[in-house]
């Protein structure tokens, strides 16, 4: 016969640190948690596409976005024999004209970074004129007073006939607290 008394005190004895286990185990849960929310971004619904350069600010913690969007477009004409080509130098809208397909474009946007903080530079495109632009670089940092330029190539070689439109969206994403400003180079 075994002494149930001996049982109750070792279950007395090492509920201390069963407590300790179990708390140890949410914090761990909620740690992880808010690990996920770190960098788990909620961004903002965006419909319809701009006519004009339209500038968008969000936060989301630990980041700051700002997305600076240009209205693009193209027309795709055919060929008559002769080379009628239309250029816009706005700087508020990427416009590359018209031309014939085969021809491509190329138009260039300043960068900077006045500020004391490092930015996150992603590009996208898109509209039905997105599948003819590419970037000549992306994903990329923007170090404190740095400047860079990106070109925006557009390619019309498998385009048909017609009028292409969309935006290009510039993305800029930091953290507005120097403590975690290293973040920003890692995501």
């Amino acid at each position: 016969m075994v002494d149930s008394r001996v049982n109750y005190h070792y279950i007395i004895y090492c509920l201390p640190d069963l407590q300790k286990a179990i708390k140890m185990k949410w914090l761990i849960v909620l740690f992880l948690v808010l690990l996920f929310s770190l960098f788990l971004t909620l961004k903002p619904r965006i419909t319809g596409f701009v006519t004009n350069v339209t500038i968008q600010r969000f936060k989301t913690f630990p980041f700051t976005y700002e997305i600076v969007r240009y209205p693009a477009k193209v027309e795709i004409t055919k060929e008559n024999g002769s080379l009628n080509l239309g250029m816009s130098a706005d700087p508020w809208i990427l416009d590359f004209g018209s031309f014939p397909p085969g021809i491509g474009s190329k138009k260039i946007i300043n960068l900077e970074n006045p500020t004391n903080k490092t930015y996150r530079i992603k590009l996208r495109a898109k509209g039905n004129i997105s599948g003819m632009i590419k970037f000549d670089k992306n994903n990329f940092l923007l170090e404190k007073g740095e400047k860079t330029k990106v070109s925006v190539l557009l390619n019309s070689s498998l385009s048909r006939v017609g009028n292409y439109s969309g935006e290009v969206d510039i993305i800029y994403k930091w953290i507005p607290y120097p403590y975690l400003d290293f973040l920003t180079k890692v995501v």
